[in-house]
């Protein structure tokens, strides 16, 4: 799930809050990745954690937007963070 300013992410990797993160985001069916530097962890669980998008440059943060609109259009197994 991800909006303007949050996006939860699911995964293996442990996080602590505060965290500064850098990810690369590969899209399903596309060569294309987005960048996201800056984004900071606000809550984690076990295997999920969510990221502060505010730092992020707000093009960027449209540019995700975007894309998660078009996951929630596709069956769930196609549309994750890498």
């Amino acid at each position: 799930a991800t909006s303007a300013d949050m996006m939860q992410i699911h995964g293996d990797c442990p996080v602590t809050l505060g965290m500064e993160l850098a990810l690369m985001v590969a899209f399903p069916h596309s060569d294309d990745h987005l960048y996201l530097v800056g984004g900071q962890v606000s809550s984690a669980t076990l295997h999920s954690f969510k990221m502060d998008l505010q730092q992020v440059p707000e093009t960027t943060r449209e540019h995700l937007e975007t894309l998660a609109q078009g996951c929630r259009e596709t069956p769930a197994d196609f549309c994750y963070a890498a």
